[in-house]
C-alpha cells in the first residue's frame, strides 16, 4: 500500500477514536445528569432549580423524569 493511502487510513483511524471517545464522555455526562436530576428531584426540588443547577433546560429535566414513569 502507498504511504499517502497509509496516512489517510490511520487519519480516519484516529478521528473515529476521538469521535467514539467524545461521544462515550458525552452520553456519560448525560447519564449522570440525568441521575441526579431524579436524586434531586426525590427531594424535593423544583424543575427549575434542577434546570439550573445542571445548566439544562427544564423540558430536559421533564424529559429526565418521565423516563422512570414509562
Amino acid at each position: 500500500m502507498c504511504e499517502a493511502a497509509e496516512q489517510l487510513i490511520n487519519w480516519g483511524i484516529e478521528q473515529g477514536i476521538e469521535q467514539g471517545i467524545e461521544r462515550g464522555v458525552a452520553q456519560g455526562d448525560a447519564g449522570r445528569a440525568r441521575k441526579a436530576a431524579k436524586n434531586m428531584r426525590k427531594k424535593g426540588s423544583e424543575l427549575s432549580y434542577i434546570a439550573e443547577v445542571l445548566d439544562s433546560s427544564i423540558e430536559q429535566v421533564e424529559e429526565w423524569l418521565a423516563e422512570d414513569e414509562s
